[in-house]
């Protein structure tokens, strides 16, 4: 996989930045420093090659596509060499470029800042309370846990993360697979947030802060869209996972031992059930001693067998037979010598 990202990053970041480079450079070079926006794109199309379209894609020079091939193994996991070394390329032919082609007239850059001027008379500036939302979506965003705590107690099984209804059981939920879903969640309610903060005041004086403002409304949306999506995911991952993996039953109760076994249900799906040994509270037995049998079906409680006052599990569970949660046979020992079969299906 490594190589083919590797592969990937190759054919798809040489067109765009040299691309980029030469249209900037063409333009002028007051306007140079934009080439970090067309070798940013270099670098992303490698890396996600879907986002360019197939038409800039272009193939190295034999040689130095040869060049790289060879050197794969030297760089190995580090698939960003290869678009960083296309954007050195390319700034080198682009900073070429413009010292070959003549200065710009004095008359087009005096133009240039007058249109500049008259665009900042009509845009006007921003107020306090533009300063303090853009100050605070930039800082939230970076540090990562504002959103993540946005997305955690107020979106999560609540506005915009709704629970699947194959997760039965939430503790089942993994900390870190969920913590890009809920900042992107909680990326997106910010913009969304921030964005009508800024549209709701005048806009007199402040045209730019509005539109700004209208444009985090607008991106919050295929954000939130973005995050709905890997919650899905995640969640879909999560439903499967308390199928066919043990509930963590030693994590919270003492046991003996337990066994398992993969089982068809009545519905023909495959579920992992389970018969773990247990402890009764308040017990009056050895401190090391169980005597319930509790039954489950992935991480679902089914039901828990107690055995008789003064009785313990001698012979922990195992699984002796059958393929379907109806015939299927648990057995375990008890202290007085007897073997209890169990059936998960009753």
């Amino acid at each position: 996989m490594i190589v083919d990202v590797i592969s990937s990053a190759q054919s798809h970041a040489f067109g765009p930045s040299l691309l980029f480079g030469l249209l900037v450079a063409l333009v002028g070079t007051r306007i140079r420093r934009l080439s970090l926006l067309g070798f940013g794109y270099g670098a992303l199309s490698g890396v996600l090659p879907t986002l360019i379209p197939e038409f800039l894609v272009r193939t190295p020079p034999g040689p130095l596509y040869g060049f790289f091939v060879n050197t794969n193994g030297f760089w190995g996991e580090w698939t960003a060499w290869a678009p960083l070394i296309y954007i050195g390329i390319g700034l080198c032919l682009c900073n070429a470029a413009t010292k070959a082609l003549p200065k710009t007239p004095q008359h087009v850059i005096d133009a240039r800042k007058r249109l500049c001027q008259s665009s900042k008379d009509f845009l006007g500036r921003r107020s306090p309370i533009d300063k303090a939302v853009l100050s605070w979506l930039v800082g939230l965003a970076l540090t990562g846990v504002g959103p993540w705590l946005l997305g955690r107690f107020v979106l999560q099984d609540n506005i915009m993360y709704t629970a699947s209804s194959g997760v039965f059981n939430r503790s089942a939920r993994e900390f870190w697979p969920y913590v890009p879903t809920l900042y992107v969640g909680g990326v997106a309610g910010l913009l969304l947030v921030g964005g009508i903060a800024m549209v709701l005041q005048p806009w007199t004086g402040r045209v730019g802060s509005g539109l700004v403002g209208l444009a985090l409304v607008a991106v919050s949306l295929p954000v939130g869209s973005f995050g709905t999506s890997l919650w899905q995911a995640q969640e879909d991952a999560t439903a499967q996972r308390i199928v066919v993996t043990p509930f963590p039953f030693e994590d919270s109760y003492y046991t003996c031992g337990h066994a398992e076994a993969s089982l068809l249900d009545a519905s023909g799906k495959s579920w992992l059930y389970q018969v773990w040994s247990a402890r009764m509270a308040g017990s009056q037995v050895s401190a090391d001693a169980c005597n319930r049998v509790v039954i489950y079906q992935g991480w679902q409680r089914l039901r828990a067998d107690d055995l008789p006052s003064g009785q313990t599990i001698t012979a922990p569970p195992e699984f002796v037979s059958g393929q379907t949660s109806a015939d299927a046979i648990f057995q375990y020992g008890k202290s007085d010598g007897s073997k209890v079969q169990v059936k998960v299906g009753q």
